[in-house]
């Protein structure tokens, strides 16, 4: 498994400034780059557990990720304004994961946020849980 990518070295506090006051453009430009790097690790890993191809170049991502499901996902009919999975994995695992459908023909995908609060164990859990459905 990666290694541990939660910046705990990341001072967002600045001596109690916040990410406002002196060195702010700093610690917030340190917040981005590990939240980005987050994104980058975490959707390496989905991609690979799961046996999808990302559809987009990593130097394209921030702290946010579309990755598609794989394919028993696919062309499952649409039933009502949440896909049943979606909240199947919010009632049973507690992960709340936006599946989005996009195209023609259609194709579905889900989207991760990487944040400072989250480390890959928590993407690890996400990978556990979408090979459960």
């Amino acid at each position: 498994m990666g290694r541990d990518l939660r910046p705990e070295r990341v001072d967002v506090r600045g001596g109690g400034a916040g990410l406002d006051g002196p060195g702010a453009a700093r610690r917030l430009a340190a917040v981005r780059r590990a939240n980005h790097a987050l994104a980058i690790e975490a959707r390496r890993l989905l991609c690979a557990r799961l046996g999808v191809e990302p559809p987009c170049p990593e130097n394209l991502l921030g702290a946010m990720a579309t990755l598609p499901l794989p394919e028993r996902f696919q062309g499952l009919p649409k039933d009502g304004k949440i896909d049943p999975e979606q909240l199947w994995l919010y009632d049973r695992f507690g992960v709340e994961v936006p599946f989005v459908r996009i195209g023609n023909p259609e194709r579905r995908y889900f989207r991760i946020s990487a944040q400072l609060y989250n480390s890959l164990r928590d993407f690890d859990y996400l990978a556990q849980a979408l090979e459960r459905l």
